[in-house]
């Protein structure tokens, strides 16, 4: 730091933004501030809390992918135009091979992964038909409240889970 006007110190600009200053540039990268990475908009994602018998569906990513070995709740993205409750329906289809009903929406959860960022909006569901297959995923789990707790969640997850369990005192509202 350099002084500035009466006894206030002066932050120096990075050398990158130094750099991107001399060179006339808008933008520079911004390696030391992940939060700044990207100016995008978080990324819409729904996920869905199966219930079934007082237990939740959870869900093992694979090993290969981003967060690979982490569980989570099954769910996508949303594609453009489509609304949360119908991208659910469609992502469930196509990862679980079940036809779910949509209930209650929880409160989303935004998680930044220092690249990207993910706003997940969770809904409580229940299987309609089907029994699930793991199409997308290593493993599916259909666990008690504690189990939920024990589980490695993928970060953005992990919000989704304590509000949760919050929100029923350490158990599932599922008879």
């Amino acid at each position: 730091m350099a002084g500035g006007r009466g006894g206030i110190p002066r932050i120096l600009p990075a050398p990158w933004e130094r750099a991107s200053e001399k060179a006339g540039l808008d933008s520079a990268p911004r390696r030391r501030f992940p939060s700044r990475v990207t100016a995008k908009e978080p990324l819409q994602v729904v996920c869905a809390l199966l219930e079934r018998d007082g237990r939740v569906l959870a869900a093992r990513r694979p090993g290969a992918k981003s967060q690979g070995g982490k569980w989570e709740f099954p769910g996508g993205k949303l594609h453009a135009g489509e609304l949360p409750r119908d991208a659910l329906v469609r992502e469930i289809a196509e990862e679980l091979r079940v036809v779910i009903r949509v209930g209650d929406a929880l409160a989303p959860s935004t998680h930044d992964y220092g690249g990207f960022a993910i706003t997940l909006i969770p809904f409580r569901c229940t299987i309609a038909s089907g029994e699930p297959d793991p199409v997308e995923h290593e493993a599916l789990a259909w666990c008690t409240p504690d189990e939920l707790a024990a589980l490695d969640w993928a970060a953005a997850d992990m919000p989704i889970v304590a509000s949760y369990l919050s929100a029923h005192g350490g158990k599932s509202a599922v008879p």
